[in-house]
């Protein structure tokens, strides 16, 4: 069974999402590829990124990952939620790069407000390291985080194994060491993964917002 990916553009077509989102592209890409290894599936296809054909407006892959996996196999089945989503955690763990080693401060206030982590030595950090954050988080905004409806379908292939593999493990961990050092597991690291979400939403809208307003000037 094969599954493709591609990313797209609702304003400015894929041209401008190669450009303004490339290294969000690379990295969505990238996330599906090393999931997909770790769940053995067999890769037919790679393209971290490539510019589509202008002259024919049925090519909007701007890369992909295909592949196949044995139905029979429930490691491999499980994988297919986990490559799906790829993207998310990938990013997520790119931004949180980001923040931490361009941007010290933001990170130390981050970790401050949630209260979770070790902070880092925050010295003088140059004007640059602030601006070259920004646009970094932009490409990862424009061509990293959403989804393709191939994404979801891929998910979808893999979420009722995954649930209930999910719960298993939970069940089993409850047993093993109580409610309370899975509650306390869970309180140490979901706030960060919240705020994160939160951030790369406001992100996406923000530039979802500016695409918006340079298409209605543009027209």
């Amino acid at each position: 069974m094969n599954a493709v990916k591609w990313r797209r553009s609702n304003f400015f077509g894929y041209q401008a999402q190669f450009i303004l989102g490339g290294l969000g592209i690379i990295i969505h890409e990238l996330s599906h590829l090393i999931m997909a290894l770790l769940f053995h599936h067999q890769l037919t296809g790679v393209r971290l990124l490539r510019r589509p054909d202008p002259n024919d407006p049925t090519d909007n892959a701007l890369g992909y990952v295909a592949h196949r996996w044995n139905e029979r196999s429930w490691y491999q089945t499980i994988g297919n939620f986990w490559i799906g989503v790829a993207p998310i955690i990938g990013c997520l763990g790119s931004l949180v790069a980001i923040i931490r080693f361009l941007t010290p401060s933001w990170y130390n206030t981050l970790i401050s407000t949630l209260g979770t982590g070790n902070l880092v030595i925050a010295n003088h950090t140059p004007w640059w390291q602030y601006l070259l954050a920004i646009l970094l988080i932009i490409q990862l905004s424009v061509g990293g985080f959403d989804l393709s409806l191939a994404d979801w379908q891929n998910s979808k292939a893999g979420l009722i194994a995954t649930v209930i593999t999910i719960g298993a493990a939970l069940a089993l961990s409850n047993w093993l060491w109580g409610p309370v050092a899975i509650q306390t597991w869970l309180n140490s690291w979901i706030p960060l993964v919240n705020w994160l979400l939160c951030f790369a939403s406001l992100i996406n809208g923000l530039v979802l917002l500016l695409f918006y307003c340079c298409y209605l000037f543009k027209n």
